[in-house]
């Protein structure tokens, strides 16, 4: 280098020795060496300056060679940045595009596997009908505008998803295409992975004028022959047919809402009979449903007890039918268990999935309003009765389910609320009754009123009113003749007792059935009206052992036996009845009467006061009560 010549030329070896050591430290001292010797001679000072010029003049262009080096570097930095940034962008639109094409795949292939709907191809047509305006597209669109409706008018209390072959909303005709296009891929897919059932068919030419055939998958066809002119009622046939061969169960339910019960037995017969095990359980109930419409419990309860034993959702709702099938039977402690079988923590939870939300709610309702009644609890009664009305839609459903709150508000002894319940409810026709037996309640409203005003005469004038009611409907819905023996022909012994027609009120008891809980209680009253203690005593004795869980037999053969003069037995059965039915205010009231024939009053009060909280509109029982206070001082 040029300076280290410079310091070799002016300090000679000692410089050298320094060079050699390779510090930067010695050159330095060099340096300031050779600059102090210059300092004492002129000719060394001229050539330190020149050489520090030169050093000057060096360093300035190193500088600027070192600024325009860095300068087209940065210059270099920024260019590879932004094309790092444009090759970036550009891989991440391709990532993105890749990303969306695959996604687009997926959903479609999700989509196909997921497919559960229906599809109708266009018909095969012969050209002279298709000229017409007939062609395969419109005659697959009409036989599928026929489906939807039979769908929208089927009503069943499963939710559409719940049955095997569901096709949901996915209704549709598919128009071939040509080529290769989005649509026929979707197609593809669908065939290959989806589950949707198929439709396919064509229509000739006839003598009498077409035939219309159908073919469900690989179902054999089914074929519907008339005039051109019929094709609206063709199609109508073709679409049942359809109906019937994918979703066996809604269409028998879509026959009974037609009341077409014949062809429905027929339909879920051949469910029963089937392999599908899902399907079966629910084709049974519907069997028992059929059966109850008909008023045969015996093969009703044979249903139900094979859906029972097949188990699932079906096999659950079974219990449904049973508690009906208890109640129309008489048999009031079955009903009682069935109806704490299905108030159990759980019940409508297995059953969520197969039934739908509004059913499952009124459901829940109606068990619990049912069993909070049976036993002897009618304020819990009215709060869930009047839910259950309030929750209806429909004017014919509110209006019924209105009449048994009217009915709990008179077993609460409140007539007045009864009594504007039964104004909301409106009359009271045949078509009430074939509810009543269809829907399986306990309840004749006007009666119960007139009952709780005592106005007997009037509640078996409504008696008189239902039982013809009921001979005049039986024919068109024999399930109202299940109605007569179990409730209506019972309480007419009741009121005849009342009205004190006691040879009526023996004549109509005994053709009532020895197994029956109502008339064993019935048949108890009347022996001891016609001072027969000893027939009285059989028959409660025979109430309480067939439903020995129920307060009723027991609070009102207590009543029986206070009547004649047998306090302490009375207070026994009144004891139990609470006992029973904690709720009870019937139970309580008498438990306090017969208190007060034993002179202690202010036990009997404390009775009637816990009556009262249950029931605080009963007239009856606050004059007893105000007349033991004022007895008692």
């Amino acid at each position: 280098m040029a300076e280290g010549g410079f310091i070799e030329g002016v300090l000679g070896e000692e410089a050298e020795e320094r060079a050699e050591s390779g510090s930067g430290a010695g050159d330095a001292a060099a340096i300031a060496l050779a600059m102090d010797e210059a300092k004492r001679d002129p000719e060394l000072a001229a050539k330190a300056g020149a050489y520090l010029d030169t050093q000057r003049a060096l360093a300035e262009l190193q500088i600027k060679h070192f600024d325009e080096e860095r300068r087209l570097a940065i210059v270099a930095t920024r260019r590879k940045a932004y094309a790092d940034r444009i090759r970036n962008a550009f891989s991440t639109l391709v990532a993105a595009g890749v990303l969306i094409v695959l996604i687009s795949i997926g959903g479609m292939v999700i989509e196909a596997a997921g497919d559960h709907g229906l599809v109708i191809e266009a018909f095969s047509t012969p050209a002279e009908i298709a000229r017409d305006g007939l062609t395969g597209q419109v005659i697959a669109q009409r036989v599928l505008d026929k489906l939807e409706a039979l769908q929208a008018a089927t009503v069943a209390e499963r939710p559409a998803t719940s049955y095997q072959n569901n096709w949901g909303a996915e209704l549709k005709v598919e128009i071939p295409e040509t080529g290769i296009s989005l649509g026929e891929v979707q197609k593809l897919l669908r065939e290959r992975l989806g589950h949707a059932q198929h439709v396919r068919g064509e229509v000739l030419r006839t003598a009498n004028g077409i035939a219309l055939t159908a073919r469900l998958d690989e179902e054999p066809g089914e074929t519907a022959e008339g005039p051109v002119e019929d094709l609206d009622a063709l199609a109508q046939k073709t679409a049942e047919a359809l109906y019937r061969a994918s979703q066996p169960y809604r269409y028998a339910r879509y026959l009974l809402g037609l009341n077409r019960r014949q062809e429905a037995q027929e339909v879920a017969e051949a469910l029963a009979n089937s392999a599908n095990a899902q399907e079966r359980p629910w084709a049974y109930n519907l069997l028992a449903t059929l059966d109850l419409a008909a008023g045969d419990l015996k093969k009703a309860s044979a249903a139900v007890k094979t859906a029972e034993a097949l188990g699932g959702a079906g096999g659950e709702q079974a219990h449904i039918n049973a508690a009906t099938i208890a109640l129309w039977s008489g048999h009031d402690e079955a009903l009682f268990k069935e109806s704490l079988y299905l108030d159990t923590p759980g019940f409508f939870e297995r059953t969520a999935a197969e039934v739908t939300p509004e059913t499952t709610a009124s459901n829940r309702l109606i068990s619990s309003g049912y069993l909070a009644s049976q036993l002897g609890d009618f304020g819990r009664a009215v709060h869930d009765y009047r839910a259950l009305a309030n929750g209806m839609v429909r004017q014919q459903s509110f209006s019924f389910q209105q009449s048994q709150v009217a009915w709990a508000l008179a077993r609460a002894h409140d007539p007045a609320a009864a009594a504007a319940a039964l104004d909301e409810a409106g009359p009271q026709d045949v078509n009430f009754y074939l509810n009543e037996a269809a829907s399986g309640w306990f309840s004749i409203p006007d009666y119960q009123l007139a009952a709780e005003r005592g106005d007997w005469a009037g509640a078996l004038a409504d008696l008189r009113r239902v039982d013809a009611l009921i001979e005049a409907g039986k024919a068109a819905q024999p399930s109202l003749t299940l109605l007569q023996p179990a409730l209506v022909r019972p309480l007419i012994a009741r009121a005849l007792l009342k009205t004190g027609d006691l040879a009526g009120a023996q004549t109509q008891i005994a053709t009532t059935a020895m197994d029956c809980d109502l008339c064993l209680r019935i048949r108890g009253e009347i022996a001891a009206a016609g001072r027969d203690p000893v027939g009285a005593n059989r028959a409660f004795a025979e109430a309480v052992r067939q439903a020995p869980d129920l307060p009723f037999a027991y609070a009102e053969w207590a009543q029986a036996k206070l009547d004649r003069g047998d306090v302490k037995g009375a207070l026994a059965l009144f004891e139990t009845a609470h006992a029973k039915g904690p709720r009870f205010a019937d139970a309580l009231k008498g438990w306090g009467d017969a208190l007060v024939r034993t002179g202690e009053r202010r036990a009997a009060i404390a009775k009637y006061d816990a009556a009262l909280k249950l029931t605080p509109d009963w007239a009856d029982l606050r004059t007893v009560r105000d007349a033991a206070k004022a007895r008692a001082g």
